[in-house]
């Protein structure tokens, strides 16, 4: 049964991406495949977006409707005004499947993605008739974590996205792949800097 969530219906599309409106923000995301099959959504991990599901939106669209969002704050999704947090995301997830009328879906979520999916798929169960999760935990962060993203939050504010972007790239890629997959590792660095 769909919640009853402050969600309203598509505002307009832009190349392919599409726009809903959901609770205090403007929702970007990208669909394809057959709209009366079974929906995947994937949920994109920190510090990416919806474009990096291309591939599999690709792949997957012969068998199923796939829906890849951009979370808040992420890619052409609106920050919002409230304080980000996995809870926050997840209650966005849920009226974004409210608003597309998803009644239940495959949810795929790959690291903070997986996250926002164990906790909507704590919340609301009956929502989801399978969950893939990839590189994502159970289990909270532990406080060495936390004060290790809060401190990448102050390098970006004192140092700038664009080093940041650098620096991931080194952490997310073999040094063979900086070199030798500069599309692959280019197409990945316009998403941090989205």
């Amino acid at each position: 049964m769909l919640t009853k969530l402050n969600a309203c219906i598509m505002t307009q599309q832009k190349n392919n991406t599409s726009f809903i409106r959901i609770n205090d923000i403007e929702v970007a995301y990208t669909s394809a495949g057959l709209n009366d099959a079974e929906t995947i959504l994937f949920i994109h991990g920190f510090p990416l977006n919806k474009s990096m599901w291309i591939q599999q939106l690709e792949f997957f669209k012969r068998d199923f409707r796939v829906i890849a969002p951009d979370i808040r704050g992420h890619g052409e999704t609106d920050e919002g005004k409230k304080p980000y947090s996995i809870s926050l995301f997840a209650h966005d997830l849920i009226g974004f499947m409210d608003a597309l009328q998803l009644e239940k879906v495959i949810l795929c979520g790959l690291s903070m993605g997986g996250y926002i999916t164990l906790n909507v798929a704590h919340r609301y169960p009956d929502r989801f008739s399978a969950l893939i999760l990839t590189d994502t935990s159970c289990k909270s962060d532990t406080p060495e974590a936390r004060e290790k993203r809060m401190q990448t939050i102050m390098d970006i504010e004192q140092n700038g996205l664009e080093k940041y972007a650098d620096e991931s790239l080194k952490r997310l890629f073999a040094p063979d792949s900086l070199i030798y997959k500069t599309d692959e590792t280019e197409a990945v660095r316009k998403m941090i800097l989205s």
